[in-house]
């Protein structure tokens, strides 16, 4: 299994874990977003990988960005409503945190 593949999974669990989260829009996932409701999209995009050191056994470190769009439908909270949610989802993923898949 590939890293990269590991980590969005990680990710992926984390953010569904996340109490009162709208709808959301998974990549390569069919979905029709309503009219009147709330949804995220996530998107991943693993950037690079390279060696932490020099030698055979060094760690390797994965770069890349996981991006998460907040839509909210017009007329139902505005900009506050989605800035909420946004903020939510960042306090989830705290500088430091550790995810593994299992």
């Amino acid at each position: 299994m590939s890293l990269d593949l590991d980590i969005r999974r990680a990710i992926e669990k984390h953010l569904d874990d996340l109490d009162y989260l709208p709808s959301i829009a998974w990549e390569n996932i069919g979905f029709e977003p309503s009219s009147r409701s709330p949804f995220i999209r996530v998107q991943y995009f693993p950037i690079s990988e390279r060696p932490v050191g020099v030698s055979a056994s060094a760690i390797i470190e994965s770069r890349g960005q996981y991006l998460v769009d907040v839509f909210y439908p017009q007329n139902s909270g505005g900009p506050s409503a989605a800035d909420a949610t946004a903020r939510s989802i960042i306090d989830h993923f705290p500088r430091g945190l550790r995810l593994s898949e299992n």
